[in-house]
């Protein structure tokens, strides 16, 4: 590990190793992922748990759970179902979530390598269609493989059944070359697995209907392969344990502009979602990924190891080490957040269009406002997420103030808004004048002004402004409220004026208190000259047209 960049502490004893052999196993892909936490929380201790099967990974996550982690990344994914919280390691999600541990799953790169579908036999020779008249899916290798096809049909045979399907491939002469043969007798799983060594040529998977009724719905992954095209199913390709609901499963997002052709991988653009990423919705109908995390990073490791290229990292193993760190750095912050802080902070601050534009243009397909089945929540970000912004921008009305009378009907509306933390998203400003939304006003960001001119005369009487906003980090302030009145310069009939003169002001000359009836109400009216940024007229009970203006000097003004 240490050669891998990753830190190892003195005096730190590994765990054991879950796998049957004993070892850490042959390969890297683990340690980049350690790599990349360690990059990501370079002051966490990191542990690597081995397994090799199924129920390895049970006694792992098993093991998390009684350790006491506060952080465990699952960077793998099993397509053998069932693919809801009834599999045997998703259960030990939930345990390992019960004792205070965040999980952190990669969703899977298997958009591209999975189908579903109902079985269909239109020509009752006991075929599967997978699509109209299409009863096999074309493979072509260019040198030996090992060819791996997963099928399960849990959600019409419950967890065991009778209900017996194969899957079979062909070689091009049309002759049967491997088979799964796993007989379902009642008290089987309704899943089956092809594994065999071929030769370069080209191959064809079908499913055969062995002694069904034919009703079914099928999920099938090929884990090494990219299916045709048109046999694509991106909806609901999560891998277990991605699809538990106590996982904070990850998808990936390009991290970077490293050349992955050479990798065949094509080029995107930076924060697209990748092709291959799994999607949702679950089987049973849940919203998942929970969020995005980058990929195409650089390591110091080489190779391809569980379909992902080391360097650069390309797959949801390295988006969901970037998560896992995240996770990591926000416990150091604060070592009293639960697991369900952690998962909070991370995806209610991930960066997604809707908070700030990740993608240039309009949004991308796929994604809308809140949690969808292609981008989650969003791409992980910590610029908001450190320190738990949840404070919404600050309001200030400053004019009209509350209770302000003036005599202007088409007057200019100012109001201060202000974050200090993230800053405040002007795409949220909301602004309703007398309960009707209005639109066209501007709001200078740099100094948080917000100036909004009526477009038509106000009617004499009161009325009432309101605002409200967000930050960039999506905290909604409440509405912000203020009232006013509007009433007519000219002077009713009958008494006409009264002029009394301020004594210990600032600037007595020409200041004065007129008192126009109007409406059978006496009020105060102060001509302020010094006011250059609102109206000089101020009307009571406007403080500069009370009995005890702000520029009074001494206890007895008037």
């Amino acid at each position: 590990i240490g050669s891998a960049e990753v830190p190892i502490a003195v005096g730190d004893p590994q765990p054991p190793s879950f796998r049957a052999d004993g070892t850490l196993g042959p390969g890297s892909h683990g340690t980049a992922v350690a790599q990349i936490i360690a990059d990501m929380a370079p002051e966490a201790t990191i542990h690597l748990l081995a397994v090799d099967t199924a129920l390895s990974l049970v006694d792992a996550l098993n093991y998390v759970a009684e350790a006491g982690y506060q952080v465990a990344c699952v960077p793998l994914g099993l397509v053998d179902g069932p693919f809801d919280d009834t599999h045997v390691v998703c259960q030990a999600v939930q345990r390992a979530r019960a004792a205070g541990c965040l999980v952190v799953v990669a969703a899977g790169n298997f958009a591209q390598r999975h189908w579903e579908g109902d079985f269909t036999d239109r020509n009752h020779n006991g075929f599967n269609e997978f699509a109209t008249g299409v009863e096999g899916m074309t493979f072509s290798f260019a040198a030996p493989q090992q060819f791996q096809a997963y099928l399960s049909w849990f959600e019409t045979a419950g967890p065991e059944t009778d209900q017996d399907y194969d899957l079979e491939l062909y070689n091009a002469a049309g002759i049967r070359v491997a088979a799964s043969a796993y007989s379902q007798n009642g008290d089987d799983p309704p899943a089956d697995v092809l594994i065999a060594n071929v030769a370069a040529g080209t191959y064809t998977l079908r499913i055969r209907n062995v002694s069904a009724s034919g009703v079914a719905h099928f999920q099938l992954f090929v884990p090494g392969f990219d299916l045709p095209t048109t046999l694509q199913k991106k909806e609901r390709s999560l891998s277990v344990p991605a699809v538990s609901s106590y996982a904070l499963a990850v998808g990936a997002t390009r991290g970077s502009t490293l050349d992955t052709t050479p990798l065949n991988v094509p080029m995107i653009a930076v924060d697209a979602l990748e092709p291959f990423s799994s999607r949702g919705p679950t089987v049973d109908g849940r919203t998942k990924p929970d969020m995005l995390g980058p990929d195409v990073v650089s390591t110091s490791l080489t190779g391809v190891e569980a379909g992902e290229a080391l360097n650069p990292f390309i797959g949801t193993s390295a988006a969901a080490a970037h998560v896992a760190g995240g996770a990591a750095l926000l416990y150091s912050e604060d070592k009293q957040r639960l697991a369900s802080d952690l998962a909070a902070a991370l995806t209610s601050f991930a960066y997604n269009y809707w908070k700030l534009p990740i993608l240039s243009g309009t949004p991308p397909t796929g994604m809308t406002p809140g949690q969808d089945n292609n981008y989650g929540w969003g791409r992980l970000i910590l610029r908001f997420a450190t320190g738990f912004d949840n404070k919404p921008p600050e309001i200030t009305i400053i004019f009209p103030s509350s209770g302000q009378t003036i005599l202007e009907r088409v007057p200019s509306l100012i109001a201060l808004i202000r974050d200090a933390t993230t800053g405040v998203d002007p795409d949220t400003i909301q602004l309703s004048l007398d309960g009707v939304a209005r639109t066209g006003f501007s709001y200078d960001i740099s100094t948080g002004v917000l100036t909004y001119t009526v477009s038509s005369p106000l009617s004499y009487g009161p009325h009432s402004f309101a605002l409200r906003a967000a930050d960039k980090a999506s905290n909604m302030s409440d509405w912000v409220y203020t009232t006013f009145q509007v009433i007519p310069p000219a002077i009713a009939s009958g008494l006409q004026l009264i002029t009394l003169p301020y004594k210990n002001v600032l600037n007595p000359d020409p200041s004065s208190i007129f008192l126009p009836p109007a409406s059978g109400i006496i009020r105060l009216v102060r001509w302020l000259p010094i006011d250059t940024q609102y109206s000089k007229y101020h009307i009571y009970p406007d403080p500069w047209a009370s009995l005890t203006p702000p520029d009074c000097i001494g206890d007895d003004p008037t």
